[in-house]
C-alpha cells in the first residue's frame, strides 16, 4: 500500500493507538504530496465515513435487495453488481466488504451508495432478533451516568466502545451490556470515579433493563 492511502486508511480505523519517535526518519520518501494537500484529503476521507456510519451504524446489519415501488429507470454501475449481487439478506455487511476483495473504503462507499440510491435496504440481524434488547432508557442513562465522571466526551467514548463490539444502538442486545460497562469503566483514569459510574449502572439495571 502506497504511502498515501496508508494514512488514509486511518480515518477507517475504530480504535488504535499511535506512538510518535522523533529520532526515528524513513528510508523511502512514500508520500510526495505537500503536507496541506494531504490533510485535506485526510479531512474529506473522514467526512465520507462520518456519512457512511451515519447510514450503516454496525458492520453486523444485513442488506437486501430493495423492493421497487415505483417504474423509475434506475442506472446500476457495473462495480455495483456486485455489491448488490453479495447483497442476498443473509450476509452482514462486514461480510459483503469482505467478499467483494476490494479495498475496504471503495467496498464501504459503494454499499453507502446502493442503500442511498433505494436499491438496498436493511434487514434486521437474523442473531439480533433472537436475543432481547435493551430498554429505550438504557443509554440516555449511560450517557448520564458517564457524562457525569468524564464530562462532554461521554457520547464520542460510547460511539467508539459500541463500534468496537460491532453493535448499534438500535440493537443493542442485554447479553452485551456487561462488557460495554466494563470497557467504558477502563476509560475511566480516576478509580473512584470508576466505581462510582460502575455502581450507579449495576444499580439502574437492578431495577430493570
Amino acid at each position: 500500500m502506497e504511502g498515501e492511502e496508508a494514512f488514509l486508511t486511518i480515518t477507517a480505523w475504530r480504535a488504535g493507538k499511535t506512538t510518535f519517535k522523533p529520532d526515528t526518519f524513513s528510508k523511502d520518501k512514500s508520500i510526495n504530496i505537500p503536507p496541506e494537500q494531504l490533510l485535506l484529503k485526510w479531512s474529506y476521507r473522514k467526512q465520507e465515513w462520518d456519512k457512511i456510519r451515519e447510514i450503516i451504524p454496525s458492520p453486523n446489519l444485513i442488506f437486501r435487495l430493495a423492493l421497487q415501488r415505483d417504474s423509475q429507470e434506475r442506472h446500476v454501475k457495473p462495480d455495483e453488481w456486485s455489491i448488490l449481487a453479495l447483497a442476498n439478506g443473509m450476509r452482514t455487511a462486514a461480510e459483503i466488504i469482505e467478499l467483494s476483495g476490494w479495498d475496504e473504503f471503495k467496498a464501504w462507499k459503494t454499499l453507502f451508495q446502493l442503500v442511498q440510491a433505494g436499491l438496498l435496504e436493511k434487514v434486521e440481524d437474523r442473531r439480533q432478533l433472537r436475543r432481547k434488547r435493551v430498554g429505550d432508557n438504557f443509554f440516555p442513562a449511560l450517557e448520564w451516568e458517564l457524562k457525569r465522571v468524564m464530562g462532554p466526551v461521554a457520547p464520542i467514548i460510547i460511539e467508539d466502545k459500541l463500534m468496537d463490539l460491532g453493535e448499534a444502538k438500535d440493537f443493542f442486545p442485554q447479553d452485551q451490556v456487561d462488557y460495554l460497562i466494563e470497557g467504558l469503566g477502563e476509560e475511566i483514569s480516576n478509580e473512584t470515579k470508576r466505581r462510582e459510574f460502575v455502581e450507579a449502572m449495576m444499580q439502574f439495571l437492578s431495577v430493570g433493563r
